[in-house]
């Protein structure tokens, strides 16, 4: 039962930062602060949540997987994380058309996960997906 509570609480812990994350992107206008308050995003989930994206987005599928398992991801999480990186990336696609890809491509891999992982079809999940691929010209 204890197990249980410390659990549940890392999840949301997991959930309040992520959330957190994405509403400090959203409210970015300057576009010369993107590249920057990214990076210090990036800091603030390595420093609280022990999360990588340089290394995360190295990674293909499974490796995904394997990796935000081993930080204690719960599979829940993984469509928050790949709501991050596509807003992320859409915020570096005028200034950096091969990075935004970077994270556009692991956004995608993150959806897909979640789609097994669910194993159920998110009409919300599809048009995301829609959404990136077009934005890379796919």
């Amino acid at each position: 039962m204890e197990r249980r509570d410390i659990l549940k609480d890392q999840i949301e812990q997991l959930g309040r930062v992520l959330g957190k994350m994405i509403a400090k992107l959203l409210k970015l206008k300057d576009e010369d602060a993107i590249a920057t308050t990214i990076s210090e995003v990036e800091q603030e989930l390595q420093d609280e949540l022990d999360l990588n994206i340089e290394a995360l987005l190295k990674l293909k599928d499974q490796a995904i997987d394997s990796y935000l398992k081993d930080r204690k991801f719960h599979r829940s999480h993984f469509e928050a994380l790949g709501e991050y990186l596509y807003h992320s990336g859409a915020l570096l696609l005028k200034k950096d058309e091969v990075r935004a890809h970077h994270y556009f491509n692991t956004a995608l891999a993150l959806l897909d996960l979640t789609d097994k992982a669910t194993r159920t079809l998110s009409l919300e999940r599809e048009a995301k997906k829609a959404e990136i691929k077009g934005l890379m010209g796919r």
